[in-house]
């Protein structure tokens, strides 16, 4: 929002924050859960975040462990 005027900027896009499946801006545990249940049963639990950290076109149970990692120990596992 306008510091001035207070009238919301129509062109702000909110930053990305890469394995934030809830869209709280954070990678929490809720985020791998979200991911295991989507990989589980895809079409009950659709996401909208991009969610393919193996970079190899599908998301899998190989994406969970990395989100996982990710959550335990970020510094060493970047997404």
């Amino acid at each position: 929002a306008c510091s001035r005027c207070g009238e919301a900027d129509p062109d702000y896009v909110p930053p990305v924050v890469p394995g934030d499946l809830t869209g709280d801006n954070v990678v929490t545990n809720e985020d791998v859960v979200l991911l295991m249940w989507h990989v589980l049963f895809p079409e009950e639990n659709p996401i909208s975040a991009a969610a393919d950290f193996t970079g190899d076109g599908i998301v899998t149970n190989d994406d969970v462990v990395l989100l996982m990692w990710h959550v335990l120990f970020p510094e060493e596992n970047p997404l």
